[in-house]
């Protein structure tokens, strides 16, 4: 998996948040690693989507992962693939869904009234 939608919540002091980027990096799972004690954003982004600023905490194509706990990271990033084809999935029907809207668009806008 080269090209993950991984975003990893962390702090430079967290012992756990360096472990998972250990594991991130060793399976090869390109990720975002984000600063909550230096990036005001990163934190606000966390707050929303945990509620409470817990590091570690990784998102993964919407799949929200608090605290350690090695078997569930190992069965959320087992199912990276999987989730990254879902969404690539839905992005084309979605672009698909838009083109077919702006050219019905643009045909109405063509025919004489």
């Amino acid at each position: 998996m080269a090209d993950a939608e991984v975003t990893l919540f962390m702090t430079p002091t967290c012992a756990v948040c360096r472990e998972v980027e250990g594991v991130l990096t060793r399976r090869g799972i390109r990720f975002r690693p984000l600063d909550v004690s230096a990036d005001r954003d990163a934190l606000v982004l966390l707050l929303r989507y945990v509620g409470q600023p817990i590091v570690p905490t990784i998102v993964a194509y919407g799949e929200v992962m608090s605290g350690f706990d090695p078997l569930r990271l190992e069965q959320l990033l087992d199912g990276l693939d999987a989730r990254a084809e879902m969404y690539a999935r839905r992005s084309a029907e979605e672009d698909e869904q838009i083109r077919a809207s702006e050219a019905a668009i643009d045909a109405a806008g063509k025919e004489p009234q």
